[in-house]
Parts: C-alpha cells; structure tokens; sequence
C-alpha cells in the first residue's frame, strides 16, 4: 500500500509522526500523492526522495524518459496518483520497465501490471523526474469534486425540475378528482403541482361542461359522370415573323397598347410591343471574314520546359538547402559484449589515448556510435569517435556548454532527442542530420566535481544497459584520471 513508504520513512527516522499525519491529511483530503505530501512536510524526507530509493533487487536511474503510448494506454491519472512512469518494453520478452518513486509497493506493480497487460519491473527514480515525465505527457490526475471540504462545499445541489410551473390542461367536460378529505397532515408529493390541482371545485355550477357536438348531416352523394367530357382542339402555335424590327428612335417608355395605324399608311398591322427592342442594327458583314491572314499553330512541350526549369533551380540552390534524404538508425542489438575487459584497460591505463580508447570501446559495446568530449576554455572539444561516426568531425569544432549539455551536466545524466537549433554544434558534431528520431545519451565524469569528461551515444538497442554502462564507465574514467594526474 502507499502507506508503506511513510511506514519505513518513520521507523528510519526519517520523519517525525506528526510529519506523518500531515502527509496523510494532505494526502486524503487533497488527492496529493503520499511521496510528495511527505516531500512537502519534511526536509528530510524531500532530500531523500530527490535520488533513487535503491534496493537489493530494484534497479534505479536518474534521467526519466517517458513512453508517450505506453502512458496513454494507463487510465487518465493513475501515473500521477501512483508516480508511476513506464519508459521502456522489452521487445523480446514484453516487459515493461516502469521508473517508481518507491520500487517496494506490490500496489504499484499490481496496478500497472492489469492496465498494461504485461509483466512490470519497478526502476526506482527521483520524485522530481517522476513528476516532470507525467507533465510532460500532459495527463493530469481528475480533480475529484470531494476531495476537501471547500470542493465538497462548490459541490453543485441535485438535480432539480427547472422547468416553469404549468397548470394542468384539463379535458372539456371531464371534472377534476377532488382529494379525499383526511384528518392527518398531507404528505409533500415528490413533484411539485400548481396550486389548481391541489383541491378539486366543491361547486358543481363551476364545472366546465363540453357543449353538446352540432347534429351531423346527412353525406352528400358522390356523382359519377356516365359521358366522356368533349374534346378540347389544340391552340395552334403563333408563326414567327423572319423579318427583324428595328428601330431608329430609342424608347423611354413602354406603352400598354400598341399604337393605332395612321391615316395613309400601307402598313396593314401595328409593331407589336415584344419586338421594340433599344439596340442597334446587326452588322451586315462577319467581322471573322475581314481577317485574310491565317492563324500560326504553336506546340510547346510544358512538360519538357518544366522539368528544364526544376533542374536549373535545383542546381542554383545551395547544398545545405537540398532536401536530404534520412534513413532510419539501426541500434545495436543484444547479446552485447562483457565490459570487464575494457574497466581492466582503464584501471591500467598509463596516458591519456589509452584511456580515450578503453572509454570509447566500453561505450560502443551497447552503441551503434559514440564520441568522447572534455572541456577546454569555457567549451568542449572532441577526443575521439567509435562506431559509425567519422573522428575528425567530431574533433572539427568546438562547443558551447549550453542545451543538451548544460543540462547533462546539471542533471547528471540525460536521454533524448536533440533540437537542431538550440543543439546545433553538438547535432553537426554527431552526424544526426543522416537520421530521424534519434535518442542520444549524454554522460559527464566528474573529477573534483568538476565535469572532466562528457560520454556521448545513440543507436542503442538497450536503453537502461546503456545508462548503467556508461555510468560505470564514468566512475572508471574519473578514478583513472585522478591517477594520471598524481603522477
């Protein structure tokens, strides 16, 4: 149970009982996580959360990087009620390893383990990288309406008819059912009536009375003719007069009838009005036989023409704006190679290459590329590369401590994606305009706690192996460069 954490934080002395209760009471009433109420009422117990809880049989990691469709696929808020994170499943055996605040909770893995339907592993991470991968995937835990007294007091009423009163409508004729009469209180109905149907009329003289229905008549009835109607002879078309009427005086108005003939006149009929028309007279000549010459017939192939154009552009932009062609990274794939070789090279290591060397061939052992940077005048410069990585492009130029790496360094460690402009030194160095959706580890070795060396891989087919291996080969790495330096 949840419980349990603050069970063993108060049996270690980590809290004090009275922390404890507050951390419940904030728990219950507020809906808050029982990790971070504890982390919220006492120092000590929010020093302790901000690193793993490790145990005897649950691994731990620092950087939580969240899987988007497996966190999804859990009920809206259990990840942020639980402080549960899936970040990985193992594409061999379908287990999904789930980063927890406290790795000891048989609750958690129960849960998760009915949700996503797969066997769990509990990965024991910090409270605040827990928290920041549930915000990340922006699934926030419901509010529930009754989790403290002023929500419960917000809490809006029951449902009521809100609905206007309405008096009943009431048959013609038919009176209403007077209630019987009672001598103990009436009982408040369930739904609320107007005030017309509580009591019925005493009067009868009130009573509304239908009046009686008129005395019907007899139907009429229905002749049915015994001779055929006579036959209608069509209208005869009117003829079209073929002689056009023109006229030189434009119109101002339309007359309702038409005018009557002059005396003297030959005309035997009048212009009926349909035919006054205000335009003038028709040419008499076609305007398309007044032009001798004959029309030119062009072919243009566009097709041709097009594609001369899009080869002239392409070959006039610059080579940085040329649409690159990505592939997808393969990683490297399991079973990997044993590390004990390379952490006896380093512990005898006796310069500077032969450290770089052991380092970058215990780094390639779970990456498809890796690359050794050390700072150098407020930058970091590149050692060296493994993999399919070219090492004079990774020592070409040197990088500002800034984006991804600042934030390696601040954090300890960091998994994922680059942005190519805030990390565009460090994506040019790595080659990753070659590929889509690449993750990137980045490790520092600290020496004096001072960053000394910063680890850097992608294409890894493990990414968890990955991590505990390149944090192993950091603590061999500063150890050895310690040593080179008291000599």
């Amino acid at each position: 149970m949840p419980l349990d954490l603050g069970r063993r934080l108060l049996e270690s002395g980590v809290v004090q009982s009275g922390e404890l209760r507050r951390a419940v009471f904030e728990s219950l009433t507020r809906g808050k996580p029982l990790a971070r109420a504890l982390a919220d009422s006492s120092s000590a117990a929010r020093a302790l959360l901000q690193r793993p809880l490790e145990g005897a049989a649950h691994p731990s990691m620092r950087a939580v990087v969240p899987q988007a469709d497996l966190l999804r696929a859990l009920p809206a808020g259990m990840a942020a009620r639980l402080l549960a994170v899936p970040v990985r499943k193992d594409p061999r055996t379908g287990t999904v390893d789930v980063a927890v605040v406290d790795p000891l909770d048989p609750h958690v893995e129960a849960e998760l383990a009915f949700h996503l339907g797969a066997p769990v592993r509990l990965i024991a991470a910090p409270l605040a990288e827990v928290e920041r991968a549930v915000l990340l995937v922006g699934r926030p835990p419901p509010k529930d309406p009754l989790s403290s007294t002023a929500d419960y007091a917000a809490a809006p009423p029951s449902i009521t008819d809100s609905r206007p009163e309405q008096s009943p409508r009431t048959e013609p004729g038919v009176a209403p059912v007077a209630a019987p009469a009672s001598t103990e209180e009436d009982a408040v109905p369930l739904v609320r009536r107007s005030r017309a149907t509580m009591r019925a009329p005493k009067d009868e003289k009130n009573t509304l009375r239908a009046p009686p229905p008129p005395p019907s008549a007899p139907p009429q009835p229905v002749r049915v003719p015994t001779e055929r109607p006579p036959r209608v002879a069509p209208i005869p078309a009117p003829v079209a007069n073929t002689r056009p009427a023109v006229t030189t005086q434009p119109q101002t108005s339309l007359e309702t009838t038409a005018p009557a003939p002059r005396a003297g006149d030959d005309r035997s009929e009048a212009v009926p009005l349909s035919r006054r028309r205000d335009t003038a007279r028709p040419p008499t000549t076609d305007p398309y036989e007044q032009r001798k010459e004959p029309a030119v017939q062009m072919v243009v192939d566009f097709r041709a023409a097009s594609r001369e154009e899009r080869a002239a552009a392409a070959q006039a932009r610059p080579a940085a704006e040329r649409k690159s062609t990505r592939v997808k990274l393969e990683p490297k794939r399991p079973p990997f190679p044993s590390l004990t070789p390379v952490l006896e090279a380093i512990d005898v290591a006796q310069d500077r290459d032969a450290l770089i060397a052991a380092l970058l061939r215990g780094i390639a052992t779970t990456s498809a590329a890796a690359a050794l940077f050390a700072p150098r005048r407020g930058k970091l410069t590149g050692l060296g590369a493994a993999g399919n990585l070219d090492p004079a492009r990774v020592r070409a130029a040197p990088m500002s401590l800034r984006g991804a790496l600042a934030d390696a360094i601040a954090r300890g460690e960091r998994i994922g994606t680059l942005d190519p402009v805030a990390d565009r030194e460090l994506y040019d160095a790595l080659a990753l305009e070659r590929f889509t959706s690449v993750h990137v580890l980045l490790h520092p070795a600290f020496v004096a706690d001072k960053p000394a060396l910063m680890l850097a891989s992608y294409g890894m087919g493990d990414v968890l192996e990955s991590s505990r291996r390149a944090r192993v080969l950091a603590t061999a790495a500063a150890a050895a460069m310690e040593r080179l330096l008291r000599r």
